[in-house]
């Protein structure tokens, strides 16, 4: 059987597969537009802060503010937050968002042509859906306060509105097929503190949305489980991953006479650093030179994935051993028959899509997979290699 087309989103930037070429990435016109403005301003009025020793962003020193994990912020100006496959072969949709503004964009394969749909400041936009026949895009939109909620357009980028709301999080939506106004999604409720603060998530259950109803129907919840990624198949079967339900920990009374005993240490440790900062601005010398020669980066790196925090080690990070999952392999992907009997494709999955064949495509967080339609097991064969693959799509070519 042929191999698919595939776009999958790895540390913010969009890839694509085709059959037969290499993976290239998609460099975003709107991206590329907002670097040179930023360029151009630093040009212009780079001087003025240039020769004030009370500026600590200097232009030698990165400014994590807009960057994420460390990195400088003008090095990844905006992330990719969802792609999916557009209503003609070769043309896709996605989202970007950036410090200021986020949109939703069309993009031609062939002629690598980039079509702005809609953008508006503060809009996140994430997961993408599109509906077959109807020329309805689904989406995850993201708030302020944590929660998300699933949200309803035209594929010209006009008409966006909410169809769910509360305090959760209402993620991944996907059409039925054969239904032009239902809906399968992952939704978790928020737990808070007094304050406000996020402090935990229920377990995800997965649940139908009918939007001419305005009715929610549960399709499946369990106790002990995260039910994440719903798709239908066009033979009514559902395709989710599973993954242990982990509650956030109640702290113990041992970490707390811990976090007393070592709060002067930490204390002392975080006015040494912050010295020894303020020492590499002005006379770009350390106070410290007794920690050997200098680390290329973190230990570990922590990611977002479907509301849980992942660590990845230096050995994933570096490509040390590429086959080894992001995460854990109780990570499952399950197929889920009408009558409730499950089968387990593959483990160690992040995320997936159904093909237009009836295959499977799907990630391990760093490589992408292809599984033949009515296949039992994975992992299949493999498309794409990569590093921190967060989502999948397949692609009609």
């Amino acid at each position: 059987m042929a191999k698919p087309g595939v776009a999958y989103l790895a540390d913010g930037k969009l890839m694509l597969v085709l059959p037969g070429q290499q993976p290239r990435s998609v460099e975003s016109q709107f991206v590329e537009g907002i670097v040179e403005r930023r360029a151009e301003h630093r040009r212009r009025h780079g001087w003025r802060s240039s020769g004030m020793a009370w500026n600590v962003t200097q232009p030698d020193m990165p400014d994590v503010s807009g960057g994420e994990l460390g990195m400088p912020a003008d090095s990844n100006p905006a992330r990719f937050l969802s792609v999916v496959d557009g209503e003609k072969p070769g043309e896709i949709y996605y989202t970007i968002e950036t410090d200021a503004v986020g949109g939703v964009f069309h993009f031609d394969v062939n002629e690598n042509y980039e079509r702005r749909l809609a953008h508006k400041q503060d809009m996140r936009l994430a997961d993408l859906a599109r509906h077959p026949t109807e020329g309805q895009l689904a989406c995850t939109i993201r708030h302020p306060d944590g929660s998300s909620s699933l949200g309803v357009l035209r594929c010209d980028g006009g008409g966006l509105r909410e169809v769910t709301g509360g305090d959760s999080l209402d993620e991944s939506p996907a059409w039925v097929p054969g239904q032009a106004t239902k809906l399968v999604y992952q939704s978790a409720g928020i737990g808070r503190d007094d304050h406000g603060v996020i402090y935990g998530l229920a377990p995800y259950g997965i649940y139908e949305l009918d939007l001419e109803n305005d009715r929610m129907t549960t399709l499946l919840e369990l106790e002990e489980q995260d039910c994440l990624s719903p798709h239908i198949g066009s033979d009514g079967v559902l395709y989710y991953i599973r993954r242990p339900y982990e509650l956030r920990p109640a702290s113990s009374v041992w970490h707390v006479v811990k976090d007393v005993v070592l709060f002067p240490i930490r204390l002392t440790w975080a006015f040494v650093h912050f010295l020894n900062t303020f020492s590499m601005i002005f006379s770009k010398k350390p106070l410290m030179t007794a920690g050997g020669p200098k680390r290329k980066g973190p230990d570990k790196r922590s990611l977002m994935l479907w509301g849980r925090w992942v660590q990845v080690d230096r050995e994933q990070r570096s490509g040390g051993n590429t086959d080894k999952p992001l995460v854990p392999r109780t990570w499952e992907l399950i197929r889920r028959s009408p009558n409730g009997d499950e089968t387990a494709i593959a483990s160690g999955v992040v995320a997936f899509d159904l093909c237009a064949d009836g295959g499977i495509v799907y990630t391990n967080g760093v490589s992408v997979f292809h599984v033949d339609a009515g296949s039992d097991a994975g992992p299949g064969e493999r498309l794409a290699r990569g590093m921190f693959i967060e989502r999948v799509s397949g692609l009609r070519l």
